[in-house]
């Protein structure tokens, strides 16, 4: 890392939970499980679509303070951060220095056009 990172956006961290629908099948929602601070930067954007939708992703870098790979609080794939409307699905997440203090995080939005 070469600079100072600086987490600066409060973000909620949320995870999919399943609940049973009562035919057979289930319910997805998302459950807030943590606060974080990110530092979020831009990383590339696109088009393309979706169910015949146009939608437009675009790719984020973030960095979060590190937290123990069992702790609830990980970003991990299949998580997403909230920041009011806005919704970013964590793709990946790994140590972003030796020494663990950081987390850097590949993440994705995704606007219906």
């Amino acid at each position: 890392m070469s600079a100072v990172p600086r987490p600066d956006r409060e973000m909620r961290l949320e995870r999919s939970v399943r609940s049973p629908d009562g035919a057979g099948g289930h319910v997805e929602s998302w459950q807030e499980v943590a606060l974080v601070w990110v530092d979020l930067r831009p990383a590339s954007g696109g088009a393309g679509t979706e169910d015949l939708r146009p939608l437009s992703r675009l790719a984020f870098r973030g960095l979060v303070r590190g937290v123990p790979p069992a702790h609830p609080a990980r970003p991990r794939p299949g998580d997403r951060l909230r920041e009011g409307a806005r919704l970013f699905a964590v793709e990946a997440a790994s140590e972003a220095d030796p020494a663990g203090r950081f987390l850097r995080l590949w993440l994705a939005e995704e606007v219906a056009r």
